[in-house]
């Protein structure tokens, strides 16, 4: 019984620290996604012309 107690309170801290880290690194991660994706909630990147060498 005890043991059951035990594994139960060390899933639920793991599962809080978890949670933390998610809400802690989701902006960084939605931040990154806007960047590379270029969407309006981030920088867009810069569209660099095709025709350089006069081709």
């Amino acid at each position: 019984m005890v043991a059951i107690v035990i594994a139960l309170m060390v899933v639920g801290s793991l599962v809080i620290i978890a949670g933390i880290l998610v809400m802690l690194l989701s902006p960084v991660v939605s931040a990154l996604l806007a960047r590379r994706a270029g969407t309006a909630a981030g920088p867009r990147p810069q569209v660099r012309p095709r025709s350089v060498g006069g081709r």
